[in-house]
């Protein structure tokens, strides 16, 4: 998933529709996987940080959507990088600390079963994990 929402795919491609191109598709395998219980995988996502001007709690509430209405198992967060010679190229690229931060904070969602709510407490006014803190501190 390139981005959370839909304004913010729309930045970055006119071709993909986060509804029908993306989510169905994750509802599908949603599906798939209930009718075989006893698999031990499950579906899982990575999206990418910091190419379409999303914040992270815009990354945490996907984040968290996808946890609790689609069933995904885990979700990877992958920081941005621009390609040369790319309509992107000239993008400041994520710092990777900005996606340690997700992570830590996709551990209190997904592992000690915050939620959204409680997690959105650690954010700054901007939307942002501050780079300098841990989440869970």
């Amino acid at each position: 998933m390139e981005a959370p929402t839909a304004a913010h795919l729309a930045r970055l491609s006119s071709r993909k529709d986060i509804h029908s191109g993306i989510l169905e598709r994750m509802n599908w395998v949603k599906r798939l996987t209930e009718k075989h219980p006893g698999w031990p995988w499950g579906p899982d996502h990575p999206i990418c940080v910091g190419a379409a001007g999303e914040t992270d709690r815009d990354l945490l509430v996907r984040t968290d959507s996808l946890y609790s209405e689609i069933g995904l198992k885990r979700v990877y967060f992958s920081a941005f990088r621009p390609i040369h010679e790319s309509r992107l190229e000239n993008l400041t690229p994520t710092p990777p600390l900005r996606e340690h931060r997700l992570y830590q904070a996709d551990w209190l969602l997904r592992i000690y079963g915050f939620s959204i709510k409680e997690v959105d407490l650690a954010l700054s006014q901007s939307g942002n994990l501050p780079l300098d803190r841990d989440p869970n501190s």
